[in-house]
């Protein structure tokens, strides 16, 4: 037993065992992310077989079956399109785990070489303090020898620093730090230095780390770390959560920020004065492109104090992975994007030179964190608002008389002496969110589903009567038609999209009599990114591998596009890992339309990038000899546009590196 244990002692972590044991770890995770990644594919191969079982289900519920089992074929059918959706979800959690899980990895290895750094500083440091205390005990030394040496009277409590490092950690959490890990700090500085921590840290470094997220934020509220604005209570509905459900009013949180010097978070401008020459040539820019909007007659407004804003709806996550819609408000202007700041620095025609403001950009609110830029105003559980559908109009009805306040009146800071106007510029968001806030008849879930229905289609968008069938199909409106001469051209503010007004509309400026539906903004990311984007990269794809790549079968073209793919990640230092290029991951089942199953909007414009390459790698362009490919070129290329010669991801590139306020708002 004891030479055993002597044998046991000898095997050290840096002994060809131990690595040997390392690299055997590193291949059995390398073996269960690729088992994961191809469980993910089984689960996206089913839903495409029983989506082709769909598919044949409706076409022999088109072509006519006995009424005895219409019901029965419907509930079959209702069921299908359930279990298809519950495993494109189902997958959809796969790559996002497989996604998540190589991110991770990576980050683990900065963060490790990153320790590796900081280590190696803290020793350097470390000698340093070591000679310099050498130094400090032989003075002191000298000056006890001397009797010139008289200690200094010091705090024994030690609340100045030890509050100073409760500040710190405040603002680490509102850096988005986890509370969790802000924790660790202090009880590792209390654990360090017990005795000259304040009763605040004490406090803190003492919470439990199940309660650390509502603990942490009780003491920050208790020592004055948390911004103090009016939560009004709104009585929303019959659910005991709606009966008292938080809200913070637009105007309280102008309040606040006039109080403590912060306009800027709303406009991106630290000097008042300036931002007051930038709001007058904002509105100049807006009136060229909204000559009729409502705000040109409110003559009691000054449009050098009147601050443009959006609203924004999205669905977050809880900490228990429920659905949340989050309601906030933003500002239109901000402090630009990352892409802008590097075409700036780039551009040695401006060398630092001062541009007129009539000539100059301006800047999007991209920069910064969301926290800071982004003001929320309540939460809502998805869950409640379905069991309670009157939640969210009501909330609605309570911020569209708050923001008409501040529109008709304006907001001023506590003493009433300096004074804002606020203009309601729109609302964005997905189309969900958009179609629930609006209470839409006519959204992108009403798409047709066959060539030809019993109950007429009453259109996709709000916008136009794109989708819409009459009785005469003569008088249809196609959707898929996307020529500059469609039908649906015509169609735009016909007609209203709601049965009555939405709410958030009531006293909101119009741009124009009968266009209240613009004041819904479409999303590019959504909609493009995380909408067209997969249908028209997988169609393009499977379009070039029929006649311009190699190999002898669809599954071996698909391979070769795939390690091309792959390659091209590489050598642009995108990440390859997010998606392999398959039958499964672009939808395809010879049968249905091809639609891609990622769940990364970047994903969408690494392909975008991808495709261009591709195109030119082909040879594929404008003079190509099958029209279909010249078709795909016209979009890639974005040549559809009239005004736009360079490609679609060129176009998106120019609206981030430029601001989309560069000569409009």
């Amino acid at each position: 037993m004891r030479s055993l244990r002597m044998r046991k002692r000898s095997v050290s972590r840096n002994s060809p065992l131990t690595k040997r044991t390392a690299c055997d770890c590193e291949v059995l995770r390398m073996h269960e992310h690729k088992s994961f990644g191809k469980f993910g594919d089984s689960l996206l191969s089913k839903a495409a077989k029983l989506a082709e079982v769909l598919a044949e289900l409706e076409g022999f519920v088109e072509e006519g079956s006995k009424k005895s089992e219409q019901k029965r074929l419907a509930q079959s059918i209702r069921g299908l399109e359930e279990a298809i959706a519950c495993l494109n979800a189902e997958h959809e959690n796969v790559e996002a785990q497989k996604v998540n899980s190589q991110e991770l990895a990576d980050k683990l290895l900065a963060k490790m070489k990153e320790q590796v750094r900081t280590l190696l500083k803290a020793l350097t440091k470390a000698a340093e303090e070591k000679v310099h205390l050498a130094q400090s005990a032989t003075q002191l030394l000298i000056k006890c020898a001397d009797g010139s040496w008289k200690p200094n009277p010091s705090s024994e409590s030690g609340d100045d620093t030890a509050g100073h490092l409760l500040n710190e950690l405040a603002s680490m959490v509102g850096s988005g730090a986890v509370c969790k890990h802000t924790l660790k700090v202090a009880q590792a500085a209390v654990k360090d230095n017990p005795n000259s921590q304040s009763s605040a840290l004490l406090q803190f470094a003492a919470v439990r780390s199940k309660d650390a997220e509502s603990g942490a934020h009780r003491i920050f509220r208790q020592h004055g770390l948390a911004v103090n604005v009016t939560i009004d209570r709104l009585d929303l509905g019959n659910a005991p959560v709606l009966k008292s459900f938080p809200f913070i009013k637009l105007s309280s949180w102008v309040t606040y920020l006039l109080d403590h010097n912060l306009l800027h978070k709303l406009t991106g401008i630290q000097d008042e004065l300036y931002m007051g020459e930038v709001l007058v040539e904002f509105w100049a820019r807006y009136r060229a492109l909204f000559p009729q909007h409502d705000l040109w007659n409110h003559s009691d407004i000054d449009l050098s104090r009147a601050i443009p804003v959006y609203t924004h709806t999205d669905e977050g996550r809880t900490y228990k992975k429920r659905p949340l819609l989050v309601f906030s408000t933003h500002g239109c202007l901000g402090l630009g994007t990352q892409p802008q700041h590097r075409a700036q620095a780039d551009d040695h025609m401006v060398d630092g030179q001062d541009i007129p403001l009539e000539d100059s950009e301006m800047n999007m609110n991209f920069i910064g964190n969301t926290w800071s830029t982004h003001f929320i105003h309540a939460s809502l559980l998805k869950s409640v608002s379905d069991d309670e559908p009157q939640a969210i109009p009501g909330m609605m009805k309570e911020y569209a008389a708050d923001l008409q306040t501040l529109y008709n009146v304006g907001g001023t800071d506590s003493r009433g002496q300096r004074r804002v106007w606020i203009v309601h510029c729109g609302t964005k968001g997905d189309l969900l969110a958009l179609s629930k806030l609006g209470s839409f008849t006519r959204d992108y879930t009403r798409m047709p589903r066959a060539g030809q229905s019993k109950q007429l289609a009453v259109g996709i968008c709000h916008l136009c009567q794109a989708g819409r069938e009459f009785e005469d199909p003569a008088g249809n409106v196609p959707f898929e038609d996307v020529s500059s001469r469609a039908r649906w051209h015509a169609s735009m503010h016909q007609e209203y999209p709601w049965q009555q007004m939405p709410p958030i509309l009531e006293g909101v400026p119009r741009n124009a009599p009968g266009e209240e539906a613009a004041f819904f903004c479409l999303d590019l990311w959504h909609c493009w990114h995380y909408g067209l984007a997969k249908v028209f990269v997988p169609s393009v794809l499977l379009v070039f591998q029929e006649t311009l790549i190699p190999g002898s079968s669809i599954d071996k073209r698909l391979e070769w596009i795939n390690d091309d793919w792959k390659a091209y990640c590489r050598s642009h230092k995108f990440a390859a890992h997010a998606i392999d290029i398959n039958k499964d991951t672009l939808g395809y089942s010879g049968s249905n339309f091809p639609a891609g199953h990622w769940n990364k909007g970047a994903i969408s414009a690494t392909l975008m990038y991808y495709l261009e390459f591709l195109c030119t790698f082909l040879g594929v362009d404008s003079t190509a000899v099958n029209p279909l490919h010249r078709e795909i070129v016209a979009c890639v290329y974005f040549v559809v546009l009239a005004s736009f010669h360079k490609s679609l991801l060129c176009f998106f590139t120019h609206v981030y590196a430029h601001n989309s306020c560069s000569k409009h708002p």
